[in-house]
């Protein structure tokens, strides 16, 4: 769309060349004896030509004056940033090597690439055992964040200590769902991650009514074998270890499959599980596809002043105008 600054301007456009033709214009020198040829005489042709010419230049000089400037609207859709919180079981059988090497490593490998895909989303962190910490909140830096993620280990609690082992699901989700407290996001999601069954903590259900009414969708993953293997690591010394229970038994892949589904069916979110790492790469892949990604209209106004374009179009068409009328004038004997 073109701007004038000053339109009224404009109008000496017409009113230059109107004075031009009138008092200025080339005449016909040429004296003809019969007033019956000079009636019918017609105007070379050539001449209109150079009215076009002369009309280009002026118009150009006129619109510098009056400063014509084009106006362009760009519309175009914005990923809306949104807020995703991870939340990750470090419990001791997150150790468990029926994926190998061992699941928690590879859950971090595959929530790192997970953070590196997400190129303008905030993305947040919390571990939990026996109890939720939030190791990072809503963040930006993903370099950062993906250091951290990738230094997970069980060992950064205590869990050897009574009280403090166990998978405490609930209140893990409870604690993303305060971390969601005054977010502004578009979207909220939680992306869980877990190799057991809640064993302690408040409900897991609970938690997913009030991430539903918060509006956010759960992602649950569950992370292991569901062939029902014993769970072991290798320590320092090559040496297998096993998980026991209360009465001395071997432990075994657990999956709370019910309870896993419920929690993503409340929020509208949705529930993966896999037993190995090409699997768990699948997963990620399609929570990326799951999550919405709203987009928003971004009106760009640009403005380009065509000053330059003008000075360079008037100084061609007048060059042309003047060498075209030296041209015309000897051809003619228009003097």
């Amino acid at each position: 769309m073109f701007i004038v600054s000053f339109p009224i301007l404009t109008l000496l456009v017409p009113i230059i060349l109107l004075i031009w033709y009138i008092f200025f214009r080339e005449k016909i020198g040429v004296i003809y004896p019969n007033f019956l040829i000079w009636k019918y005489l017609k105007t070379p042709k050539r001449i209109w030509v150079l009215w076009f010419l002369r009309s280009i230049w002026v118009a150009s000089l006129v619109f510098i004056i009056a400063g014509l400037s084009i106006a362009q609207t760009k519309i175009s859709q914005v990923k809306i940033p949104q807020d995703i919180m991870i939340v990750f079981d470090i419990s001791l059988s997150m150790l468990a090597e029926d994926i190998s090497p061992s699941r928690i490593e590879v859950a971090r490998n595959i929530v790192q690439n997970f953070i590196s895909s997400r190129k303008e989303d905030r993305i947040g962190l919390i571990i939990f055992a026996w109890k939720p910490f939030i190791s990072i909140p809503f963040s930006s830096d993903y370099r950062g964040i993906s250091s951290i993620v990738s230094g997970l280990s069980p060992y950064l609690i205590r869990q050897d200590l009574p009280g403090l082992s166990g998978t405490n699901i609930g209140d893990a989700l409870l604690l993303a769902n305060m971390a969601y407290s005054g977010s502004q996001s578009a979207s909220k999601s939680i992306v869980l991650l877990t190799d057991g069954r809640a064993n302690i903590g408040i409900d897991p259900t609970i938690s997913a009514k009030e991430s539903a009414e918060q509006g956010i969708q759960i992602y649950s993953i569950w992370v292991g074998s569901i062939k029902g293997w014993d769970l072991f690591y290798t320590d320092s010394n090559g040496q297998k270890n096993y998980f026991y229970d209360a009465s001395g038994n071997i432990l075994q892949s657990d999956l709370d499959e019910p309870m896993m589904k419920n929690i993503s069916q409340i929020t509208q979110g949705k529930y993966f599980q896999w037993d190995n790492r090409i699997e768990l790469e699948k997963v990620f892949s399609d929570i990326e596809k799951t999550i919405p990604n709203v987009t928003e209209n971004k009106v760009e106004n640009k403005i380009i002043d065509m000053t330059p374009v003008l000075i360079v179009l008037c100084i061609i068409f007048l060059i042309i105008e003047r060498l075209y009328l030296k041209y015309v004038m000897k051809k003619y004997w228009l003097i």
